[in-house]
This record gives C-alpha cells, sequence and structure tokens, in this order.
C-alpha cells in the first residue's frame, strides 16, 4: 500500500506527542508499505530514515502558525497532486486543508487523526478559532477518524458534531532507551535526594502550575525533595517567576529543552514522574516514565488510564486538585515504590507501535 502522510516535527526536532506518534508508526507502517511523508523543510531530517521517504515542503516559519500552515498545506497539494498514493492521512487541524484538496483532485480516501483538540490546548472554550473551524470541518468531511483513546473520541463526537461510529480508537505506545541515571544526578548536583519530574510542554493544558502548588505541601514534610520542571513553551518565564513567588527558588530546577537522547536518564532518575494536565487525551511521557521503571500521577481523566486502571504504579488525581496531588507524590516517595517487572511486562503487552500501526492499517484497508 502507499501511504501519503502529513507530519510537523519528526527527530530530532520534535515538539510534542503528536510528532513522536507520526515518527514512530511511520517506521513500522513503512515495514511492509510505500510511506511517503510530508514535512515542512524545516524540520525535515537530511536523509530518508527508517524507510520512510521524506516529501520536505518549503514554506515560511512566520510568526502567525495559521499563515504557515496555510502556505505548508497549499504546497504540499502542488507537490503531491501529481504523486501515487492509496490513502491520504494527515493529523489534527494542520493537514485538514491539504488533505481535502487533495482528496477532491484524486479521489483517494482521507483518514484523520485527533490527538487533541483546541480546547484543549487552550484550556477552555471560547471564541472559536480558524484551529477549531478546521478540526471541525476535518472530523465532518474526512471519510474516517482515529481517536488515541475513548476519552478524545467522546470530545471529537460532542464538540465536532460527528457521530461515534465514524470514529475508531487505536492508543499511542511508547518505547524508551536505557538512561544513566547517576550520572545525571551528579551533573545536576542532585546527590541521593529524592526527585519529582515533569517533562513537557510548559502550556496551560499540562498545568504545571498545580504542581508548582503541590511542591510547597510536599517540602512542608520532605525539605529535602527537589522539582526538575524539563521542557519548553510560552509558560516557562511565568512558572519560574512564580515558583520563586512562593518561595521555592533552588528547590525547583528548569533545565530547559533536553533532546530525546536524553530523556531516558531523565525517567529513571526520578522517584515519581507527574503529569497533571488538565486535559490529556493520551500521556506518552506517562507511559514513557512508566516503562523507564518510575511510577508516575497524572490526570485521572487521561487517556492511559482508560487501559490501566489497576496499576499500583500509577495514581490518577483530579485536573487541578493541587491537594490531591501532593498527596499522591507522597505516597510514591515515602513507599520508595518503583514499576514491577510484571507491571512491565502489562504495559509492553498492552501498548505497542506494531500493534497501533496494524490497527491502523485496518482502518485503511476499511476505506480504500
Amino acid at each position: 500500500m502507499k501511504i501519503l502522510m502529513m507530519g510537523w516535527g519528526f527527530p530530532p526536532k520534535i515538539e510534542g506527542g503528536l510528532d513522536i506518534h507520526v515518527h514512530e508508526i511511520c517506521k513500522e507502517l513503512a515495514k511492509k508499505n510505500q510511506v511517503l511523508l510530508t514535512l515542512p523543510e524545516f524540520n525535515s531530517p537530511r536523509r530518508n530514515p527508517d524507510g520512510i521517504r521524506i516529501i520536505p515542503i518549503k514554506c515560511r516559519l512566520m510568526k502567525s502558525l495559521s499563515k504557515t500552515v496555510g502556505e505548508y498545506s497549499g504546497n504540499i497539494v502542488k507537490a503531491c497532486s501529481g504523486m501515487d498514493f492509496d490513502v491520504i492521512h494527515c493529523h489534527d487541524w494542520f493537514g485538514v486543508q491539504a488533505s481535502d484538496a487533495l482528496r477532491n483532485l484524486t479521489g483517494k480516501p482521507w483518514v484523520l487523526t485527533l490527538h487533541s483538540l483546541e480546547y484543549m490546548r487552550s484550556c477552555g472554550p471560547g471564541r472559536k478559532t480558524a484551529m477549531e473551524r478546521l478540526e471541525a470541518r476535518g472530523a465532518r468531511e474526512c471519510d474516517r477518524i482515529i481517536a488515541v483513546s475513548r476519552f478524545m473520541k467522546e470530545s471529537i463526537v460532542k464538540n465536532c458534531g460527528v457521530q461515534p461510529g465514524k470514529i475508531d480508537v487505536v492508543y499511542n505506545s511508547a518505547s524508551v532507551g536505557k538512561g544513566n541515571p547517576e550520572k545525571l544526578r551528579k551533573s545536576l548536583g542532585l546527590g541521593d535526594r529524592p526527585l519529582v519530574l515533569f517533562l513537557g510542554r510548559l502550556s496551560h493544558q499540562k498545568g504545571v502550575e498545580h504542581l508548582i502548588y503541590s511542591a510547597r505541601s510536599v517540602l512542608e514534610r520532605i525539605p529535602d525533595v527537589r522539582f526538575l520542571i524539563v521542557g519548553e513553551g510560552h509558560l516557562k518565564g511565568s512558572l519560574e517567576k512564580f515558583s520563586r513567588h512562593m518561595g521555592l527558588e533552588g528547590k525547583i530546577i528548569f533545565p530547559g529543552f533536553v533532546p530525546q537522547s536524553e530523556l531516558a536518564s531523565y525517567y529513571s532518575a526520578a522517584d515519581v514522574f507527574v503529569y497533571p494536565s488538565m486535559f490529556e487525551p493520551f500521556g506518552i511521557s506517562v507511559l514513557e516514565s512508566l516503562l523507564s521503571g518510575t511510577p508516575a500521577v497524572t490526570s485521572a481523566e487521561a487517556g492511559i488510564m482508560e487501559m490501566l486502571p489497576d496499576l499500583d504504579s500509577l495514581k490518577g488525581v483530579r485536573p487541578g486538585d493541587s491537594r490531591e496531588l501532593a498527596e499522591q507524590i507522597m505516597h510514591f516517595l515515602t513507599s520508595g515504590k518503583r514499576v514491577s517487572g510484571k507491571e512491565k511486562r502489562l504495559l509492553e503487552s498492552t501498548y505497542s507501535w506494531k500493534k497501533s500501526a496494524a490497527q491502523i492499517l485496518q482502518i485503511y484497508q476499511k476505506v480504500i
């Protein structure tokens, strides 16, 4: 099968879970299929890795993301309209315009994966943005929708006005290498102190301010604990200022961006991983932490909780509840709990990119 996939980021230029998903799914699909992956030229690797044929698309990185995506979409259509493929697959709102145009030109079916919705990223309903309008248009007009969890499927039905029967759920997965936690702890001057880790985009959706609120309560009971908030985002400066205002300077460390190759060391060095999202359709970082052996606390509504309701090393809390968050952090810090070998085997049998790619291939076959 020949698959035209539309992506945005690609290793080493990864912005979030969507980019990880596209890379891993394309790798799996390319083992037995021909995968054509469009990427903005500024995010394209210099070579075609993992059997994937990369199609770099010229577009300017402008102040307005919508304008950048508009140019990207128009140039995808110009570059790909004469190509031979069996199915079109795009992700979230940024591929909708190009996918719709290419389907009209070629008659090929269009599959849309929705990883999140714009109201989740902005943390609440408001004035309908161009992005939200594109999400809804894509959901209504595509041939099939893939959601990354049941929670996401229900959100699409409610917010985009489509029937549940049009949506298939295909869960994400994760893969993580072996880290060097001792070296990392030494480089950060942490010694044997208890360590709480957040790793992700510093945005309203991820709820990092609630972790900072909870930090004061945890420090009152365990004074030598340190909090590591890893990542970049438009809220980084505000969160640093907020932590100083809370009197937590030196207790909370903001190391900034960390390369993909170093993530395993951060996960395995931590005593507990915290991902307190206000909305979390899946939570790849949570799964990466668990596979690294580190227990996790996340939103009780996160998609990853759907298949793992009884895992001892994973606890869910109400979004925005800093008190409950502090209690669950304390639970793991005082118990010394790590992810057991049995739990890791359960995770590996529940989630795999190979399994996810096979499900997506079946969806392609359904629409062709």
